[in-house]
């Protein structure tokens, strides 16, 4: 599916944690819009796997460059920041350092969407009991200065009654608008499909569609709320889903919309292409 997103043969942007699933699409689609990239890795023994996959994709790995950095000491971040115009996810104290001019921080729909009550729709004005996204904003009011920042929530799992559902294609295209648009800075934006929520059962339907000859793997019945209470109390760590049984979560993407003019694929689709990959690959 086609994307407008801005091209732009100079700048540079730093792209955290490369490996990662929704990095590497980031990745992928900044080579593919002309931008020189700088991925963050752990370790550089990821670099060659990192790298292959880009370049499999059709990615242009001569713009693409490594440093290794680990989100948890402050060693090779400097480096990493210094003299790029575009920064993605958390690292907004060396972000801020480096002159950095704008900051895509990866956040989630777990931010806005848990430790609430039953809501009738969920938009970016909501704040949940997570505190992570929040002292990135205090940092911002406290020290930013000149470096904007835009926050991208993302759905996905929402325990085990629905899931909120965004393509990891869309959701990558999303962060470059983020990145490119003078409009961005400062507020969030929810990244999901307007369909409303997909239980795991209108998933397994899904898949039942897209891939037949597997069908009779597929689950048919769903656990029931009773049954989920139960078991909780011979497993640890189902109860802190306790309380999201019986939600309801409707959640709006207008703000990304009229912001960015974000177009995005079905869940169908991104169900069935997430099929047809995994098959593809050996993995189911």
């Amino acid at each position: 599916m086609a994307r407008d997103v801005e091209q732009d043969s100079g700048a540079l942007s730093v792209v955290t944690g490369g490996t990662d699933f929704i990095a590497s699409h980031i990745i992928l689609q900044l080579l593919h819009a002309g931008y020189t990239v700088r991925a963050t890795i752990r370790a550089s023994s990821r670099e060659k796997e990192l790298q292959s996959t880009i370049r499999n994709a059709g990615g242009n790995v001569e713009k693409l460059s490594f440093f290794v950095a680990d989100l948890t000491e402050d060693e090779g971040w400097a480096k990493a920041m210094n003299g790029c115009a575009f920064g993605t996810l958390r690292m907004l104290k060396f972000a801020h350092n480096a002159g950095v001019k704008r900051m895509v921080l990866t956040s989630s729909f777990a931010a806005i969407g848990f430790g609430h009550e039953q809501i009738p729709l969920f938009t970016e004005k909501h704040w949940s009991k997570t505190l992570a996204e929040k002292s990135a904003w205090d940092f911002m009011q406290q020290e930013g200065e000149a470096l904007e920042v835009a926050v991208i929530n993302p759905t996905g799992v929402l325990g085990p009654v629905s899931f909120g559902v965004v393509d990891v294609r869309d959701l990558a295209d999303l962060h470059i608008r983020a990145m490119t648009n003078p409009a961005a800075s400062g507020p969030r934006f929810i990244a999901t499909c307007d369909e409303g929520l997909a239980t795991m059962i209108d998933i397994s339907n899904m898949l039942r569609d897209s891939i037949p000859d597997r069908a009779q793997r597929l689950p048919t019945k769903g656990l029931p709320n009773f049954l989920v209470r139960f078991v909780a109390l011979f497993v640890p760590k189902l109860r802190d889903i306790i309380p999201e049984l019986g939600l309801s979560k409707q959640i709006t993407n207008d703000k990304s919309n009229s912001v960015y003019g974000w177009n995005y694929r079905s869940i169908e689709e991104c169900i069935a292409d997430t099929a047809a990959s995994l098959v593809k690959h050996g993995v189911v």
